[in-house]
């Protein structure tokens, strides 16, 4: 906006809010009454609200009162924000596996988020999240996660095979700090342990049949985002850096453990209903000799198509790109085909990151997808893809979830 002289702001109010407390908003509002109406600040007021879980559309109003003076109204559309979660697949037994649970993102009508989860693979796993994105002020942020996995895990060395059982209690408190609208940098510390048990196969020279051990975890991210929002379609860009360090015995004696993960993502809007997205995905990590190295491949991860935990290394590159086009669209309902290309490089533990790039190291899988997108519930994507191996062993798999992939 531009104007000819200097616009007091005599007063700001918010419409629209059902569920959300008022008082919470305001907290990530830096427009300030009595000073000059500054339309940039005001921009940035409506990306931070739309970021919000509990937004899902918003906008702002001027209103001049007199001459020099005027009144700014923000306008919020709400989102649902207690989301079931649902996953059903098999396992390596060719059991039946599945997973539920239950987020509220904007728990009290403070934007808190408390989620909770059961999954059932074989052996029994759960997990709580609590967290206050606007801790004192609406730069700070603070989480506590704690969680219990346990996993059976094919484990090969050379052409012998074994089964190991893997479980991994972990508890961890996370602190962040917003800097301005781009850039959030976190910190976070906790303990984990960790028992891995043979269950049947062959003998292993580098896994003892059976090994236990109690962890520190520390762990450091930024996350820089400059993305323009309009209810699901999304346009610019955003990378996320992760550095975990883990302090601990492990099978190979070797006490500290480390690793980066970063990703690049970027969205292009085409048109009225088209949308491009792209993510690289590249991860390092200190090369001990494990046989549960921290990197995989995965259907709902990186690789659509390649199957669940089908293999691991100790470095990982991946590039996903999907083109999505909008072939229905209701007041509150959208419906999205996509066709995407996943490519992956995972180097094998001993090996250096450059033999990600090996041909035999490498998978690649293209295919297309439906998404199923509620407008006024966040993270309502019903997501289901199918994914065809190209240039490598035929294989090809049925990919549903929850949330768009990236």
């Amino acid at each position: 906006m531009l104007f000819g002289q200097t616009l007091v702001l005599d007063s700001l109010g918010i419409e629209g809010l059902k569920k959300t407390k008022e008082i919470y908003l305001r907290k990530l509002i830096q427009t300030e009454v009595g000073k000059p109406l500054d339309s940039l600040k005001m921009a940035e007021d409506i990306t931070r609200i739309i970021r919000e879980p509990a937004v899902s559309h918003a906008y702002y109003t001027v209103v001049f009162t007199t001459e020099n003076h005027c009144r700014v109204l923000y306008t919020i559309e709400e989102n649902k924000t207690l989301i079931p979660s649902v996953d059903l697949w098999s396992t390596l037994d060719k059991q039946f596996a599945f997973h539920l649970g239950v987020s509220e993102y904007n728990a009290f009508g403070r934007g808190y988020t408390t989620s909770g989860f059961y999954r059932r693979n074989i052996f029994s796993a759960y997990g709580i999240i609590l967290e206050n994105p606007n801790f004192i002020t609406s730069s700070f942020e603070l989480k506590f996660v704690g969680q219990r996995h346990k996993t059976l895990e094919p484990i090969r060395e050379g052409s012998l095979e074994s089964y190991y059982e893997f479980e991994r209690k972990s508890a961890e408190v996370v602190f962040a700090y917003e800097w301005n609208i781009k850039n959030k940098t976190g910190l976070g510390f906790g303990g984990l342990g960790e028992i891995y048990q043979r269950n049947r196969g062959d003998m292993l020279s580098n896994a003892p049949e059976y090994f236990k051990t109690q962890k520190l975890l520390l762990s450091l991210f930024h996350n820089y985002e400059k993305i323009d929002y309009y209810y699901y379609f999304r346009n610019g860009i955003k990378n996320i850096f992760a550095f975990n360090f883990v302090s601990g015995n492990n099978f190979s004696n070797q006490k500290d453990f480390f690793s980066f993960d970063n990703s690049l993502l970027y969205y292009h809007r085409l048109g009225k209903k088209g949308n491009w997205a792209g993510r690289l995905n590249v991860g390092v990590s200190k090369n001990i000799i494990t046989p549960f190295p921290v990197f995989f491949w995965d259907n709902n991860k990186n690789l659509r198509g390649v199957g669940n935990l089908t293999r691991r290394g100790n470095s990982l590159w991946t590039l996903n790109n999907e083109y999505r086009y909008t072939l229905l669209e209701l007041r509150w309902l959208a419906v999205q085909g996509n066709a995407f290309f996943d490519v992956g490089g995972l180097s094998p533990v001993g090996d250096s990151f450059f033999k990600s790039f090996n041909r035999s190291n490498i998978a690649a899988f293209s295919g297309i997808g439906i998404r199923f997108i509620h407008k006024y519930i966040f993270k309502a994507v019903l997501r289901i893809d199918y994914g065809i191996n190209i240039g490598g062993t035929p294989s090809k798999g049925l990919v549903f979830g929850v949330g768009q992939f990236f």
